[in-house]
């Protein structure tokens, strides 16, 4: 029973050294908590590594961990504070594409897994195409509806094509240049890369069989 449970111990340490998935909720909210200005562009650096719900003069919403080694960048996308839906502050495109990047560090992947979206005074909106693309993958949706009253969810992860988890994830949203739809609430994760565990699960191996010959 000793040489069994010395044998499992590193599994076990293993077991616990291994990183759950960490999460984030893009909120578009300014620290201390109050809003950004009305139509203003996302601020630079809204969302990079994230470390807690405040971070500088930015507030998030964190879901168990954080997102310390991922990056988010933004294209023709600017805040509104009020009027879409049940929503709080969202982002809405100044241009004919919504577009969010979700960038990891080398040895991290990101996975875009959800956000809310809604229209704008009271009208529901019908969005043309939502497309997740990971650099060789994509899946698209079309005809999703932003209600005019509450809000819709859309779950990314878990699609059928895997396009929202790798090392770079872009969000796409088409032809919403009209401004009537909001979206926010952007929950992505970040997971150590898979050969990351397999180096991990090496060395506890060559640990295992070195005490099993020193036994």
């Amino acid at each position: 029973m000793k040489l069994v449970l010395n044998t499992l111990a590193p599994l076990l340490i293993l077991t616990a050294a291994v990183p759950c998935a960490n999460a984030s909720v893009l909120i578009f909210r300014a620290n201390p908590d109050g809003p950004f200005t009305n139509d203003s562009p996302v601020p630079a650096g809204y969302g990079n590594n994230i470390a807690g719900p405040t971070q500088g003069g930015f507030r998030y919403e964190t879901t168990g961990e954080v997102t310390p080694n991922i990056v988010v960048s933004y294209s023709n996308d600017r805040i509104y504070n009020s009027d879409y839906g049940d929503l709080g502050s969202v982002i809405y495109s100044a241009g004919p594409t919504l577009t969010l990047v979700f960038t990891a560090d080398p040895g991290f992947l990101v996975r875009l897994d959800s956000f809310d979206m809604a229209g704008f005074g009271g009208s529901g909106e019908t969005i043309p195409t939502i497309s997740v693309t990971n650099g060789s993958t994509t899946f698209t949706q079309s005809g999703l509806v932003a209600p005019g009253t509450g809000h819709n969810t859309v779950t990314v992860s878990g699609n059928p094509s895997n396009s929202s988890t790798g090392e770079i994830v872009t969000l796409s949203i088409s032809d919403v240049s009209n401004g009537l739809s909001g979206f926010t609430n952007f929950q992505f994760s970040q997971i150590p890369e898979p050969s990351q565990f397999a180096l991990l699960g090496l060395s506890a191996l060559g640990f295992v069989a070195f005490r099993r010959r020193s036994a």
